[in-house]
């Protein structure tokens, strides 16, 4: 940890920096917009740690081993992602890089609803797992960005709704799959991802003070 943290440069101060906010933070029209950004990837993660094994037992006829490598795929997928995102959010900026592995998500989710085998649907799990690798980590950086009052408080903000529209997906998904089945379950994520895709030029850098 040592090796790693200790070359990291010191970041400049944030604008608002020291201010003392609100103690709760109320959402605005931006944090709003980067919820609507973020929460695909975060629905999307959610449903496949929780139903990526249970589809592969359900729709095909395969050993518990390759059921098994479901999760793994997309939890692999999101790592490998993860450790080199850095270097293209760098070189072509959030938006295009966020755009990008929406559609890479997307892609991945038809391919997943679709998938004719075990074995394509395992390359879906891949592919949706590079799509929402960094997604939520952009929302909130793009948070701490929005300059309108101190980072902490747009995080906050944002983690708050996100959090609380989690609470209630869970059971919306399970009904979903238990009535219609994992496909259909996994095909209402598809509208989120569009928006994901939709809404990411909310993590465009502003000027200090523009937020909405």
């Amino acid at each position: 940890l040592l090796w790693v943290a200790l070359p990291m440069p010191t970041m400049p101060p944030r604008p608002h920096a020291g201010e003392r906010g609100s103690k709760l933070a109320i959402p605005t029209l931006a944090t709003l917009g980067l919820v609507a950004f973020g929460l695909g990837a975060g629905l999307t993660e959610g449903a496949a740690r929780g139903w990526a094994i249970i589809y592969l037992r359900d729709v095909f006829d395969v050993s518990a081993f390759i059921e098994s490598l479901a999760l793994p795929a997309l939890l692999a997928a999101m790592a490998g992602g993860r450790l080199v995102a850095d270097r293209f959010i760098e070189r072509f900026g959030p938006v295009r890089v966020a755009r990008t592995l929406a559609a890479t998500a997307v892609t991945g989710m038809v391919l997943l609803v679709l998938a004719p085998s075990a074995g394509l649907a395992l390359a879906a799990f891949i592919l949706v797992g590079i799509g929402i690798c960094v997604l939520y980590p952009l929302m909130l950086s793009a948070a701490a960005r929005l300059g309108d009052r101190p980072a902490s408080q747009n995080v906050a903000a944002t983690t708050l709704i996100f959090q609380l529209v989690n609470l209630g997906a869970p059971a919306l998904i399970g009904a979903v799959a238990e009535g219609l089945g994992v496909r259909m379950a996994f095909a209402m994520l598809l509208p989120l991802l569009v928006l994901t895709w939709a809404m990411a030029g909310r993590l465009a850098p502003r000027a200090a003070g523009q937020g909405d």
